[in-house]
């Protein structure tokens, strides 16, 4: 009796979650060469951006086939992304049963061939899709190939998203600060907030920015004194236009962005118990803090600021010799060479 209770309890949880969503992306390939990922993907981090309940399943590994049936279960509005996705007869089966799930395709008649050509038994549970389901086109003549071969009746226009282009523009009469990271307490969004907030009452000419989706359902302080980016495809360009980047993260072995910003001779501030402040501690213009405090943080971007530009190239010499793939592809062979 208890154990029926406890599970019982258990999927009550699990039935508040699932429901909780505004949205449940389901997909198979991201990453990959072709795009048919992109636009749902810049749409998802978008809206976590905004502080919205929407989710990603990316169907690979046990895990995700468990998230997937409790979203089919208790999930209110539900996304199937692509013709991939559909491959999978649990996606096939869930369609079916779910008339309100929708389906965003970017098949053309080649795709839809071949995936008729791979299974006649998957291809005629598709048409029924197509007929029944909401599916969301990328364009007119997609919209009319669906309408016209496979009797589609309920298509929207969503078009494509390539992600956001704008350009970075930051104001030159300040300090401009960055972190690029997702947006949770392991990466310090927390003593991010807290750092702008004490630069902000000293009166500081420093701007705060960070670059990066929200990644927890857990309430996190956001300082209105940082500028929120939200998620970029390549951090790139905001890297090469800040003055300082500050890895506010409180457990980090070494991120990427970090890497970008020493080999573009950044100022660089990190905590000690990362592994990045290993490859500043010591260099001028760079600065540790050992004490994950905001105080401690604010203390050192000051004492990174300090040293003047002409000794930014040793930052980017040790950023190039840490990181290039030069240096790093000599590593990794020296690591994979037999009997070393």
């Amino acid at each position: 009796m208890i154990v029926s209770v406890k599970v019982l309890s258990k999927l009550a949880n699990l039935r508040k979650k699932y429901a909780g969503y505004d949205l449940v992306v389901i997909g198979a390939n991201f990453f990959t060469e072709g795009g048919d990922w992109r636009s749902i993907y810049t749409y998802v981090r978008h809206q976590q951006t905004d502080k919205r309940k929407v989710t990603l399943i990316v169907l690979s590994g046990i895990r995700s086939w468990a998230r997937f049936a409790m979203t089919v279960m208790f999930s209110p509005v539900i996304l199937v992304n692509c013709i991939a996705a559909l491959a999978y007869w649990p996606v096939l089966v869930a369609c079916l049963l779910r008339s309100d799930i929708r389906v965003y395709l970017h098949a053309t008649t080649y795709a839809l061939n071949e995936f008729c050509t791979a299974s006649r038994w998957k291809y005629g549970l598709l048409k029924r899709i197509l007929r029944k389901n909401r599916i969301l086109c990328v364009s007119r003549q997609a919209e009319s190939l669906y309408a016209r071969h496979y009797g589609a009746q309920n298509c929207k226009i969503v078009y494509e998203c390539p992600g956001n282009t704008d350009r970075v523009r930051f104001d030159e009469d300040r300090i401009n600060i960055l972190m690029v990271g997702s947006i949770n307490h392991r990466k310090g969004a927390e003593l991010y907030s807290q750092v702008a907030d004490l630069a902000e009452r000293q009166a500081m000419r420093w701007r705060f920015h960070w670059v990066g989706a929200i990644s927890t359902m857990n309430p996190i302080y956001l300082s209105r004194n940082v500028v929120w980016h939200g998620w970029r495809w390549s951090p790139g360009e905001f890297i090469q236009s800040c003055d300082v980047f500050f890895l506010s993260s409180i457990d980090d072995p070494f991120p990427l962005a970090f890497a970008e910003a020493m080999q573009d001779g950044k100022r660089c501030v990190a905590y000690e118990g990362t592994g990045a402040a290993e490859a500043i501690d010591g260099l001028p213009a760079c600065s540790v803090f050992r004490s994950y405090e905001p105080e401690s943080a604010f203390e050192a971007i000051q004492a990174a600021l300090h040293p003047g530009d002409d000794c930014l190239h040793l930052i980017s010499e040790k950023g190039t010799d840490l990181s290039s793939i030069r240096s790093f592809s000599r590593r990794m062979e020296e690591a994979l060479r037999k009997g070393d």
